[in-house]
C-alpha cells in the first residue's frame, strides 16, 4: 500500500466484509463523544488540560467543528444522557 487513499480502501473492504459480530465490536469500541473534551471555561473558551490531552487532535477538531467542545454544563450533562440511551437501544455509542 503505497498511500493513504489505497489503505483507506482496503480498511474499508475489510470492515465490510467482516463478520457482523467484528463490526459491531469496531463500533462498540468507539469512545463516548464529549467525554473526553475538556469542559468549556466561564467565559467560553475551551479550559486547558482535563482530559484533552487523552485524545487525537483528529478528535478534538471534529468534535469541536460539531459544537460538542463548547457545550454547557447542562447541554454536556443532556448529551451524556442521550448517548447512553442511544447506546442501550443499539449497543454502540453515537458516532459522528
Amino acid at each position: 500500500i503505497t498511500n493513504v487513499k489505497l489503505l483507506f480502501d482496503e480498511i474499508k473492504q475489510y470492515v465490510v466484509n467482516g463478520e457482523k459480530e467484528k463490526q459491531l465490536e469496531l463500533l462498540k469500541s468507539h469512545p463516548d463523544l464529549c467525554l473526553k473534551l475538556a469542559p468549556p471555561k466561564e467565559d467560553g473558551a475551551a479550559a486547558a488540560g482535563g482530559d484533552n490531552a487523552d485524545i487525537t487532535n483528529e478528535s478534538r477538531q471534529e468534535q469541536g467543528r460539531a459544537g460538542l467542545s463548547t457545550l454547557t454544563t447542562e447541554e454536556r450533562t443532556k448529551f451524556t444522557q442521550l448517548n447512553d440511551k442511544y447506546k442501550e437501544r443499539f449497543q454502540f455509542p453515537f458516532i459522528l
